[in-house]
């Protein structure tokens, strides 16, 4: 017998899921993240016109049977799921793919979502800013490998000594909008991590929601707390 508690859920979960193609109803709260057979589908003044966004893959807790554990336990040994997404450098996110396990790397997810048509590709001189955990092709700009690259490696009396390395502690603080996103997200939305025993589909679609609320909430209350605290690409936050 269904209880109250979990039609809720799912009455809240299909109803908020559901707005991510019917955006332009929801008072254009939402930026157009699309629904896909796998998962779902912000500039700065410090930028290149070029430059789209942010991609990255974020772990959050999952829910799995003891029989289907391993594929879900990541390098951390815990059981998650790897979820990509992209965000614009105004912190709103403009895809998201939920479903992998958590032993999935970054870089075949992307693979698997720039497959689909509906993922936002660069086009022409566009690119998005990633990580060293991406491959460093057109449309995908990576940092230079065997640099200091984290903020951390540049205290104020170390500062960048080499092309490569200005290079890299400039691209560290403009993908470091997608850090604060995630970190952001799961401040507010507790069940990332701590999933509760929902079946895997109905977790992906939980974890969507969480998503689309953070983009209802961005776009509506700009003076948000957490927005207000963590909207400051020049500081070095602890979001883990």
């Amino acid at each position: 017998m269904t209880t109250t508690l979990e039609t809720t859920r799912m009455n809240v979960c299909n109803g908020v899921t559901s707005g991510t193609s019917k955006a332009s109803e929801w008072n254009d709260t939402c930026l157009e993240i699309y629904a896909t057979h796998c998962g779902c589908a912000v500039a700065s003044q410090i930028l290149e016109k070029h430059c789209i966004g942010a991609i990255d893959g974020t772990h959050v807790d999952a829910c799995m049977p003891h029989a289907n554990r391993v594929p879900y336990r990541d390098r951390n040994a815990d059981i998650s799921q790897n979820i990509l997404a992209a965000c614009t450098h105004d912190m709103m996110f403009t895809y998201v793919m939920t479903g992998w396990e958590g032993s999935a790397h970054n870089s075949r997810i992307l693979s698997d979502a720039a497959s689909l048509d509906r993922f936002p590709a660069p086009r022409g001189r566009q690119y998005y800013i990633v990580d060293a955990g991406f491959s460093n092709i057109p449309g995908y700009l990576a940092p230079s490998k065997g640099e200091r690259y984290h903020r951390s490696d540049f205290p104020n009396h170390y500062p960048p000594t080499s092309e490569k390395e200005l290079f890299n502690h400039r691209h560290a603080l403009v993908r470091n909008v997608i850090e604060r996103c995630f970190g952001i997200l799961k401040k507010r939305f507790a069940i990332l991590t701590a999933m509760t025993n929902f079946k895997p589909y109905t977790q992906g679609e939980l974890v969507l929601a969480c998503f689309v609320l953070y983009n209802f909430i961005r776009r509506n209350n700009y003076h948000d707390r957490l927005f207000m605290e963590y909207g400051d690409a020049w500081a070095d936050y602890d979001l883990r």
